[in-house]
């Protein structure tokens, strides 16, 4: 039972940079487990803890959002992204 939201965090950093991902951004909101004087069972607090590496300025969930439009071919289609027609 863990006490800290951290290792878990640390870990996924290391895994995501391990796989050339340089730019990770994680939060986690889970129970830890704290121990209580003279209590058998434990306190669960719940804790949200979070993790941000690299640039913040290369992935686009921080960029303003563009309308998107479902280009259908035949059975598949794919999504695209466009900017408004200026006036």
């Amino acid at each position: 039972m863990r006490s800290t939201l951290l290792p878990s965090l640390l870990g996924a950093v290391q895994n995501n940079l391990n796989q050339r991902v340089l730019d990770v951004a994680l939060y986690e909101l889970s129970r830890v487990y704290l121990p209580q004087d003279g209590e058998e069972l434990p306190l669960e607090p719940v804790r949200v803890g979070g993790v941000i590496t690299g640039s913040p300025f290369t992935s686009d969930w921080n960029l303003p959002r563009l309308p998107r439009r479902w280009i259908s071919s035949g059975s598949r289609g794919s999504w695209s992204s466009f900017a408004p027609a200026s006036a």
